[in-house]
């Protein structure tokens, strides 16, 4: 019986250990959130993954529907985050019009250095 107990133990930590050696940074949530429709441009898109990142090869951009870029490029990941699972980055408002924006993701993960990066949309009314 304490043979099965150990046995059982030990499967479970190292499928415990697989998952996690597989697993990636991905986006889970945002503010705004994920496919939002919104009156107007933010000023700020803050987004939270599934595990830490490294700060420095890990960004989100934003688009409008002609491709130009409307972020002031200074994505960061948040420091004041301890598990380095936050990420943000600014808007040029001037630059708002009414469309479709996509928020373009890219993330190394800092626990097995495995890299994701998708994209998602916002829509502005005006």
């Amino acid at each position: 019986m304490k043979f099965a107990l150990v046995l059982v133990v030990g499967i479970a930590a190292f499928v415990s250990l697989a998952v996690r050696a597989f697993a990636h940074a991905e986006v889970e949530s945002c503010q705004p959130p994920i496919n939002a429709t919104l009156d107007s441009l933010p000023d700020v898109i803050v987004c939270t993954t599934s595990e830490s990142m490294n700060a420095k090869r890990s960004t989100l951009s934003v688009y409008d529907s002609a491709g130009e870029r409307v972020d002031r490029d200074n994505s960061q990941v948040d420091f004041n985050d301890t598990e380095r699972r936050t990420i943000s980055v600014s808007l040029d408002r001037s630059k708002a019009r009414p469309g479709v924006y996509t928020v373009k993701w890219r993330t190394l993960s800092a626990d097995d250095g495995d890299e994701a990066y998708g994209e998602f949309k916002l829509t502005v009314r005006r």
